[in-house]
C-alpha cells in the first residue's frame, strides 16, 4: 500500500468460528460413536478416532509441559502429540483439541467468507485455529 500500512485479511466472524467448531465437534463425536466408544473421556477412544481419520499420533511424558501439539505437513498431513503426564480426561480433551486443529488444516478451506483467513494469526493464542479448537473441546467436554 502506498500509505505504508500493511494489508491485513478480514477478521473471521464469531459466527463462522462457532459454525466450524460445531461441525468439527459433531464429526468427531459421530466418529467416536461409530467406533463404538463408550467413554468419550478415554484417551483410547480418541486414538481410535485419530486412526479412523488418518491422523498420526504419538505420546510423550513431560510433567508441566503442554497437553498436546499438532503439526501439519503438505505431503504427510497432520500428526498430533499428546502429553501422558496429564490425567486421562485431560489427555482425551487434548486429543479432541488437537484433532480439531487437524480438522481445520484438512477440512476447512483457508479462505472463509471472502478474504477471512482461518489460518490467520493475530496474536497467539488468539489465532482462529486455536479459537475453533478450544470451542470444539468445550462442545465435546462441556464444563459441569
Amino acid at each position: 500500500m502506498t500509505d505504508g500500512s500493511s494489508w491485513r485479511p478480514e477478521a473471521v466472524p464469531a459466527t463462522t468460528i462457532e459454525e466450524c467448531a460445531r461441525l468439527i465437534a459433531a464429526r468427531l463425536e459421530r466418529c467416536a460413536l461409530e467406533l463404538g466408544a463408550s467413554d468419550l473421556a478415554s484417551p483410547a477412544t480418541w486414538q481410535q478416532v485419530a486412526d479412523r481419520l488418518g491422523v498420526r499420533y504419538h505420546t510423550w511424558y513431560s510433567p508441566g509441559g503442554d497437553r498436546g501439539e499438532c503439526a501439519w505437513h503438505p505431503l504427510f498431513g497432520c500428526a498430533i502429540a499428546i502429553n501422558e503426564a496429564y490425567p486421562p480426561r485431560e489427555q482425551a480433551a487434548a486429543y479432541v483439541h488437537e484433532l480439531a486443529h487437524a480438522a481445520v488444516f484438512e477440512w476447512i478451506p483457508p479462505q472463509l467468507t471472502g478474504a477471512a483467513d482461518v489460518y490467520r494469526y493475530d496474536d497467539d493464542p488468539g489465532c482462529v485455529r486455536h479459537q475453533v479448537a478450544r470451542r470444539v473441546e468445550e462442545l465435546v467436554f462441556p464444563s459441569p
